[in-house]
């Protein structure tokens, strides 16, 4: 078919198909009768070896590659996409690099790499300020301990102050 892998006839001498080799992990090998590797695979994409698009789809070139799925991100030449890192999330597709990750917003957690959404609130007791990787994170940049004179219901994404009358 028009799809199937195209090969890299790099030797001489070869006396069937089956001694070439399938395009390198990261490339595309676009036309026939190749003796080098094509292009890098295309950002947003990832070619897992035999692939003959810089941009394959999981239709037509079916254990090639694919688009970059959901939670990970493919520069150029990706062969395995990279998943964003915990903190972050990602519920598109086609990322191009770790900067396109989204933060994980104020109140939640996202507590591993490559998901798609966030992994849940921020237990009570405890805020979060954004990007943070576990339910009760240590004071810092994304958030800590609820402390004296507030409280922190389960979600908080910054301390509440008792009420005056309270402590």
């Amino acid at each position: 078919s028009l799809h199937d892998a195209l090969p890299i006839c790099s030797a001489q001498g070869l006396m069937d198909a089956a001694q070439c080799t399938a395009c390198d992990k990261g490339h595309a090998c676009p036309s026939a009768g190749l003796t080098v590797r094509g292009p890098r695979c295309e950002a947003g994409y990832y070619c897992t070896g035999g692939a003959d698009v810089g941009t394959p789809d999981n239709a037509t070139n079916a254990g090639a590659g694919g688009v970059c799925p959901a939670g990970f991100y493919c520069g150029a030449g990706t062969s395995d996409p990279a998943p964003c890192p915990a903190g972050t999330f990602s519920n598109e597709t086609g990322l191009h690099s770790e900067s396109e990750c989204t933060r994980c917003p104020p109140g939640v957690y996202c507590g591993a790499s490559g998901v798609t959404r966030p992994s849940g609130p921020c237990s009570g007791g405890f805020y979060c300020t954004g990007g943070a990787t576990v339910p009760g994170p240590s004071a810092g940049a994304s958030g800590g301990e609820c402390g004296t004179g507030h409280y922190c219901p389960n979600g908080t994404s910054s301390p509440r102050s008792c009420a005056s009358g309270t402590y």
